[in-house]
């Protein structure tokens, strides 16, 4: 039995870095390293490497969440007060 609840909002902060749920808000904050960074995305298993990529890496993140199959975060570096990407817990059992 799952007793992760992936309806719930979790903040996941420490003095160095803040983890918030992903949202397609998000896009805007993520769309630095497609434009900059597209070899970040090389070994990803969904590319970002375009923004229209990057769309749909969002929204089937997204939608893996309200599938309970993965929980995604943006993370935001407090030392330079600014985006640094996004992570996910995955596999969760």
């Amino acid at each position: 039995m799952n007793h992760f609840d992936f309806k719930q909002d979790y903040i996941l902060e420490n003095t160095v870095v803040l983890l918030r749920p992903l949202t397609r808000e998000d896009f805007d904050h993520l769309k630095v390293f497609t434009i900059n960074e597209p070899d970040l995305w090389q070994f990803s298993l969904l590319q970002a490497n375009t923004l229209e990529n990057l769309q749909k890496y969002i929204d089937v993140a997204l939608e893996a969440r309200d599938k309970e199959e993965s929980y995604s975060f943006i993370v935001f570096d407090k030392r330079v007060n600014a985006y640094a990407g996004s992570t996910r817990f995955y596999d969760i059992q």
